[in-house]
């Protein structure tokens, strides 16, 4: 048998500037122009007999040839059809982009291909995405992103016919979350370059980070742009120490934002604020200051960086009587959400600094410190430098392959006309697994059922509208009571399907098991019927090399009309 190849032409190369639009990617599918019936004998295993039963109807279509292998049994009865049509492409194509951001929108095309001629079959094809939540297609080829909640993998999927003749082709984009792009510290006046200031944990007013401590009122500010995904921040560091410059891995010490106790004087300490840009699909959304390390009911979803940025900022005024008066700011915290990591240390304690520090009582803690630091900082950043490149290179040169076109085809064959329900991806799937991890630190499974509801009622949904799609045509019209019946297994399919995957059985055995090949008789004609899963398996490849493998599984009903009266 001849599989199905899938080829990538890259015609963009990412841009880095501001209002991103994401490069752009043509997805062959070679459609073989022969087809075989039956297997031959080989070494490897026993002699295969493919039988087509009496009370059977089974078609091929192709381009140029079928050919019958030996070991093939038709039986008396049994009503086999094979057909050559020169109206069936050689190749189709999808192109459009495979980065695009929250809120935006951009236009799929379609072209089939044929020995002398192509043509644009865009507007002939039913168009559809793996996640609607994320993102909705018209039947045009428009696309259009939702709000996400850090960056997310879609599927667009075309489906054309040519006498039904079923050709689907697919291509992978990423929809990506609007995050924080830049990070600075500083007085008011910065919200004139665009920037946008971090009020108080409960009030619409500026927050000083200096509150409590004196000086200069200074703010934290941040601000969002449209630029290229390595372009957005995936992490913070906090540094506190007696000096501006503390020890930290590069890709934090070229981006400084500043210090949170600027202008406080008296030997307080530098805290120290760093960022670092960078791929990844959870970049900062979002950041907030609070006034303790315990998140609040509006920040539950943030991560509190635990080292107040307002440590080491005691300071004594000498007054002219000779009287002091101690300040210390008041406890301030940064809090983010997303990210792909955070650094925070403090080179000795809070008392160590203020009029009674002394340059020795840091040094004690200095050398340990480092050497600690620098230790955990060179494993982390050998596994996240390896991560990055995998990331980047799947990102901009990488080709696909996949054996979903293989697997559909294959449940196809023998006359099934087939609705398929939602694909449940790796997206989905990481995604439950955090529902059930949040239920597990405290949800009390709200998470879990709501996720479970979310992706089911989808699945649900997909499902019977491809069912009502799919076979209202091909019965009579008397026959529309079959429809509705099949349609009654579609939440039966994909409530077994869920459970498995809750109770960690194989999903593909459980949906077989409950509705396995069965066939009767309605108005005259006799129908077989069946639900299933297709498992998909693919692996991205460079240079010939596997350095990522993905999977995911794909509910189905099937029927066929076997025989006439």
């Amino acid at each position: 048998m001849k599989f199905t190849v899938l080829s990538i032409v890259f015609l963009l190369l990412i841009p880095v500037y501001a209002n991103y639009t994401g490069p752009v990617k043509t997805v062959f599918r070679d459609i073989p122009p022969r087809k075989s019936i039956g297997k031959t004998w080989n070494s490897n295993a026993d002699s295969f007999t493919k039988t087509i039963a009496k009370e059977e109807h089974f078609y091929l279509k192709a381009r140029e040839r079928i050919t019958i292998l030996p070991n093939t049994v038709i039986e008396e009865g049994a009503k086999f059809s094979a057909s050559i049509s020169s109206e069936i492409p050689t190749r189709v194509s999808l192109t459009g982009r495979t980065e695009l951001y929250q809120g935006k929108s951009a236009n799929y095309n379609v072209m089939a291909y044929f020995p002398e001629s192509s043509k644009d079959v865009t507007n002939s094809c039913k168009w559809d995405v793996s996640h609607r939540d994320y993102a909705e297609i018209t039947q045009n080829g428009k696309l259009e992103a939702k709000n996400v909640p850090h960056d997310i993998d879609i599927d667009i999927v075309a489906r054309l016919k040519y006498q039904d003749f079923v050709i689907e082709i697919n291509l992978q984009v990423r929809i990506l979350v609007l995050a924080i792009t830049s990070l600075k510290i500083g007085p008011y006046d910065l919200v004139k370059q665009g920037y946008t200031v971090i009020t108080k944990q409960h009030s619409s007013v500026e927050q000083d980070l200096n509150e409590g401590a004196g000086g200069a009122y200074i703010y934290l500010f941040f601000k969002k742009e449209y630029v290229a995904p390595n372009k957005r921040i995936i992490g913070i560091a906090i540094i506190a120490a007696d000096t501006e410059r503390p020890k930290i891995e590069k890709g934090y010490a070229v981006n400084y934002v500043g210090d949170c106790n600027d202008d406080i004087g008296g030997g307080s300490a530098y805290v120290n604020v760093f960022f670092k840009r960078g791929y990844g699909y959870h970049p900062i959304t979002d950041i907030a200051i609070l006034r303790s390390p315990t998140p609040d009911q509006k920040h539950r979803d943030f991560q509190v960086i635990p080292l107040d940025i307002n440590f080491g900022s005691g300071s004594v005024k000498k007054h002219a009587d000779g009287t002091k008066t101690k300040k210390h700011g008041i406890p301030l915290f940064i809090a983010i959400k997303n990210g792909e990591e955070t650094i925070h240390f403090a080179y000795g304690s809070d008392s160590d600094y203020g009029v009674t520090r002394y340059s020795d009582n840091i040094a004690r803690f200095v050398d340990d410190a480092k050497k600690a630091f620098g230790d955990v900082e060179k494993a982390y950043n050998r596994a996240k430098t390896a991560l990055k490149k995998i990331q980047k290179k799947i990102g901009s040169v990488a080709d696909y392959e996949t054996n979903k076109w293989r697997i559909k085809d294959e449940i196809r064959d023998g006359g099934w006309r087939v609705a398929w329900g939602r694909e449940l991806t790796e997206t989905d799937l990481l995604e439950l697994i955090g529902a059930i991890g949040a239920d597990f630190l405290g949800g009390g499974g709200v998470a879990t059922a709501t996720k479970l509801e979310e992706l089911g009622l989808e699945s649900v949904e997909t499902l019977t509208s491809n069912v009502i799609d799919e076979f209202s045509t091909y019965f009579a019209e008397e026959k529309k009571k079959l429809v509705e019946e099949i349609t009654g297994y579609s939440g039966k399919v994909i409530g077994i399907f869920f459970q498995a995957l809750i109770n960690g059985d194989n999903p593909k055995k459980a949906v077989a098991a409950f509705l396995k090949e069965k066939s009767r008789e309605i108005g005259g004609i006799r129908v077989h019927f069946k639900a299933g899963v297709a498992e998909y398996s693919g692996s991205n490849k460079l240079f010939g090399k596997t350095i990522s493998k993905t999977f995911s599984w794909q509910p189905y009903i099937a029927v066929r009309i076997v025989r006439g009266k």
